[in-house]
């Protein structure tokens, strides 16, 4: 008789090191799901990573970069921010949460918010 699949351990009982050691697979892991679900398609594979490498590497940095620069902190720490759209030209007024005028939201370009939205179809 088959015995059921064990139990998913709990987020608490990964490590640090384990949960490195997960990361650092994640791309030969999604390349080789992009290369399954795009038949090998080299070209549409590149472009596929590249987006990937986009949305989770770069646009990450240049918003916590963009953040850092708006507060002065030198650790690039995103912790309470607002993040809104803006057109590239004109930005609204910044929102500020009550009582906590170092808050500077977080902005996103017309461009980003369309590569990103493009990224997910």
């Amino acid at each position: 008789m088959p015995r059921p699949p064990p139990a998913t351990p709990s987020p608490a009982a990964l490590t640090a090191s384990s949960f490195q050691k997960a990361l650092a697979l994640y791309p030969s892991l999604v390349e080789k799901v992009y290369k399954t679900k795009l038949k090998n398609d080299g070209k549409k594979v590149t472009e596929a990573l590249e987006r990937d490498r986009w949305r989770f590497d770069e646009l990450p940095a240049s918003v916590a970069q963009r953040k850092q620069k708006a507060n002065g902190d030198d650790n690039g720490n995103v912790n309470q921010a607002n993040v809104r759209i803006r057109d590239g030209k004109a930005a609204t007024a910044k929102s500020k949460a009550a009582g906590n005028a170092n808050d500077t939201a977080l902005e996103l370009s017309k461009d980003e918010v369309e590569r990103l939205v493009q990224w997910k179809m």
